[in-house]
């Protein structure tokens, strides 16, 4: 198993809800727990591991002084998009053309640890796929993060929330295909939309506990015109995005109790 490039992906600025909060940073990657930045974290997760090779860290023009960067141990590109995909396609500019797999990684995750690193790619070499997305049992969430707010799924083969790691073959990141997930994130909350997307019978299935982890991944298949595959994690960290105030709450009592 080769080891990956891996790109952290920081675009956008500090929700409203973190502001309210008393947070005064210019990006969320950059909110301090335990007087380092959360994406600091990140970082070290990925140093640590031995299937990452390189490590991309992306942001918005503008938003860092330079004496940051410096302290800031991944190259920085300053060319994020307008959402999550978007960055993630402009990240493919810094990367050789001959690059086999990316690694993408929220910039929320401070939690995250080399071996939840290490353990995901290392299932997505083993399973033949082209995006290759994480997922985490409730049950598994609960018992180590009772606290923690997810959004969960529930499905025939066990109820699941997803992670904040994906690995994908680069060549798949055409226009039509990024196209797709940008419409899919923006129209998550919208059921008349998604029926139309994804099919009213993958939804009814859904909506019923009928549905399967392959129901949905033969689903995603079909509709992006490449295999993908969800990858089950026991590494609950991987689960834990800082997208509430709550959240932030969260991580720092337990950085607090270490």
């Amino acid at each position: 198993m080769n080891p990956v490039k891996a790109v952290i992906l920081a675009g956008g600025t500090l929700d409203s809800s973190f502001k309210n909060s008393g947070e005064n940073t210019f990006n969320k990657a950059f909110i301090e727990i335990n007087k380092r930045f959360m994406v600091e974290y990140v970082i070290e997760a990925l140093q640590n591991s031995s299937m990452v090779e390189e490590i991309i860290l992306i942001i918005p023009k503008n938003i860092i002084r330079e004496e940051i960067k410096k302290n800031i141990s991944a190259t920085v590109i300053e060319d994020s998009g307008d959402s999550l995909v978007q960055t993630a396609v402009n990240s493919l500019k810094y990367i050789p053309s001959d690059t086999q797999r990316l690694l993408l990684v929220m910039a929320d995750l401070p939690l995250l640890t080399a071996e939840a690193v290490d353990d995901f790619v290392r299932r997505c070499y083993e399973t033949d796929g082209e995006y290759y997305y994480s997922i985490l049992r409730k049950e598994d969430m609960g018992e180590k993060f009772p606290d923690a707010r997810n959004t969960y799924i529930k499905l025939k083969d066990g109820v699941f929330c997803g992670g904040g790691l994906v690995m994908l073959k680069p060549e798949i990141c055409d226009k039509y295909r990024t196209e797709l997930m940008d419409k899919i994130t923006q129209e998550r909350k919208n059921p008349l939309e998604m029926a139309r997307m994804l099919g009213a019978t993958t939804l009814l299935k859904i909506a019923t506990g009928q549905a399967t982890r392959k129901d949905l991944e033969k689903r995603t298949s079909e509709l992006f015109k490449c295999k993908t595959v969800s990858i089950i994690t026991p590494y609950t960290e991987i689960g834990i995005n800082v997208d509430r105030p709550g959240e932030l709450e969260l991580v720092r009592s337990l950085y607090k109790k270490n």
